[in-house]
């Protein structure tokens, strides 16, 4: 092996080690995503120990130097394609994995380390590789593209899919070679070019699903940020923002939207006999109710304890009391007796619609509020409805 691809082949092996320390870190930092991380970290690791063996192959027994070193080169890929699996919630394809190692070992162990089996050995982990390499961006590309855009999905595996080239078109040549003149490093690493190639598609590779990660972690940070841990609803102040893009709307553009307060009746009562365990749950499936109810342009919101809050946007008068009185029933037959014999979960409701006499959709919020406490007062488990200043009031519907 000529000196100056030895030195970029020795840079590439540090390289890899570096992205194995820092896959590491990622993995104990992010708990969720550790069973990829050390997947790639065994990736960078057991890659950078086979390249290592390649280069040190002349000081090496020939079993280490080509028969282990093929191995672990392999070994690296699948290590790379089974976290990208697991990356993105997709099942390990561990059969296909085991039985491309079990093949590349039958290889290796049915043509040995000596140089008459290059001939066959070569081609045969050049090929394996090759498709390791695109069966993995077969795998996750759809999903990589659905979460990430395609965009960087292509990005990412267009140097992946680079290197199978590269890996088939080194099969080609090893095939029509001699086997005196076929070695692991000249069909891998013939070239100063191709040395370089390889260490930018390690280095896009691991920048890339680093960017990922770091995305995922950004995205997880702003749902917490603006949803409720217990119901996973908008919280407050989700809630309220969600409330002023939907009032800047109206005032561009008139049409009008509805907005519903909601409030669990007697809470207080399963919290004081039963525990706030049974309480916490009680919430968690109401928040559930409630989110199966809405349509995919609504959005909810628990602004505190068992009150929440409902917009709806491009909805009229009838279609805020059909939907309030739809939730109503649907909390009601829910929650069958469970806590104690003949105990229900109800609602009361109020909504409004929001109208040009409101200064502010706070306002608009301020008369839902006052709706839900006509409904409350006029004996709970019913919807109230306070439309805009001008249009005629309607009557509390009860159960």
């Amino acid at each position: 092996m000529p000196p100056g691809i030895q030195h970029l082949l020795q840079a590439l092996v540090l390289q890899q080690l570096l992205y194995g320390v820092a896959w590491w870190l990622a993995g104990e930092l992010r708990p969720e995503a550790k069973r990829a991380s050390l997947h790639w970290t065994a990736f960078s690791v057991v890659s950078a120990a086979g390249l290592q063996l390649v280069i040190l192959r002349p000081l090496l027994p020939s079993w280490a130097g080509v028969s282990l070193a093929s191995w672990l080169l392999l070994a690296g890929f699948v290590l790379l394609r089974r976290g990208s699996e697991l990356f993105f919630g997709l099942r390990p394809a561990d059969r296909e994995h085991a039985g491309v190692m079990l093949l590349m070992a039958l290889v290796l162990w049915g043509t040995g380390p000596d140089e008459q089996g290059n001939a066959l050995r070569v081609p045969a982990f050049t090929l394996i590789t090759a498709l390791v390499a695109a069966r993995g961006v077969h795998r996750v590309h759809a999903p990589m593209r659905d979460e990430f855009g395609p965009s960087l999905a292509w990005v990412t595996h267009v140097p992946a899919l680079s290197t199978a080239a590269l890996l088939l078109g080194r099969t080609v040549w090893a095939l029509g070679q001699p086997a005196e003149r076929v070695q692991l490093d000249q069909a891998l690493f013939a070239g100063e070019a191709v040395a370089y190639a390889l260490q930018m598609a390690a280095a896009s590779l691991h920048f890339a699903y680093g960017g990922m990660l770091a995305t995922r972690l950004s995205r997880g940070l702003l749902h917490l940020s603006q949803h409720d841990g217990m119901t996973g609803l908008l919280n407050r102040m989700a809630g309220n923002d969600h409330l002023e893009v939907e009032w800047q709307r109206y005032l561009r553009n008139g049409k009008s939207f509805g907005l519903l307060m909601l409030d669990a009746d007697h809470f207080k009562r399963i919290n004081d006999e039963h525990g706030h365990l049974d309480g916490d749950e009680v919430l968690v499936q109401l928040g559930e109710v409630l989110r199966r109810g809405l349509r995919p342009m609504d959005s909810a919101a628990r602004m505190g304890g068992e009150e929440f809050m409902l917009l709806l946007p491009g909805v009229d008068a009838d279609g805020a009391q059909a939907a309030a009185e739809r939730l109503r029933e649907a909390v009601q037959t829910h929650f069958a007796p469970r806590l104690v014999e003949a105990q229900r979960l109800t609602v009361s409701v109020g909504w409004t619609l929001a109208s040009v006499a409101d200064a502010s959709g706070q306002g608009v919020l301020a008369r839902a509020d006052r709706a839900l406490y006509l409904a409350k007062a006029g004996g709970r488990n019913r919807v109230c409805g306070l439309p805009p200043p001008g249009q005629a009031p309607k009557e509390c519907a009860a159960a």
